[in-house]
């Protein structure tokens, strides 16, 4: 659909460091450990989103994600039917599956005005970690969904926002997104978010084609979303 530019994440600190909200017509990966916040920022996001008239499409390896939608549209102004009707969930069992599903966002593109796909990377790493399985052909497959997704946010010009785990690098000494620096190529902006003591969650801008990498933002979870939050 594409009427709109920017997607607010309902956090001023956050929508601060990315120019007013998320990016339309680009793929925005969203990595970090477990508990760091990146569930809690696409359910935000697209709440935001679906109580502002926008048809959501959220796709993630179960409803945990969904459960927590819900519960930031009871606490939204707007009605939380209306809003959670916007909202197009979809959970995923395995990595073909998720390959299938990304063919399928292209057929009905002109419908959906963003797209939050949380868990991105978990069925890829199922997927590798079978025996006997291909590793490079999986990563290829992956890649090529990176690929169709930027081509699909571009098509309609919806934002699509991905949340990746991590793993450890011990060359580097530190954690890199699933996938590897390769697939990071093809995403328009990356942000890592880490999470601290007393509520405290940070996110930083990695990667951008339009804003300042290296910005951060200091944020808190609550029952109604996120807070922007000053360390």
């Amino acid at each position: 659909m594409g009427s709109k530019t920017k997607f607010t994440s309902g956090c001023q600190s956050i929508d601060g460091i990315l120019g007013g909200g998320f990016n339309s017509g680009q793929v925005t990966q969203v990595y970090g450990e477990s508990g760091v916040g990146k569930s809690n920022l696409v359910a935000a996001t697209s709440i935001e989103a679906a109580a502002s008239g926008d048809v959501v499409f959220a796709i993630t390896k179960d409803s945990t994600t969904f459960d927590r939608m819900r519960d930031i549209a009871e606490e939204h102004p707007e009605p939380t039917k209306e809003i959670i009707d916007r909202v197009w969930f979809d959970s995923l069992d395995n990595f073909e599956e998720q390959n299938s599903r990304i063919d399928d966002i292209d057929e009905f593109g002109d419908l959906i005005d963003i797209v939050v796909f949380d868990g991105f990377g978990g069925h890829y790493r199922m997927e590798r970690a079978k025996e006997d399985t291909d590793s490079t052909k999986v990563e290829r497959r992956l890649a090529r969904q990176v690929t169709l997704l930027k081509a699909i946010a571009r098509k309609y010009n919806i934002p699509i926002i991905v949340t990746n785990q991590v793993y450890y690098s011990p060359d580097e000494e530190k954690v890199k997104p699933l996938g590897g620096a390769g697939l990071n190529h093809w995403f328009d902006a990356i942000l890592q978010m880490e999470s601290f003591q007393g509520n405290k969650h940070l996110v930083l801008v990695e990667k951008h084609r339009d804003e300042k990498e290296g910005e951060q933002a200091w944020f808190g979870i609550e029952n109604n979303g996120l807070i922007s939050y000053t360390p």
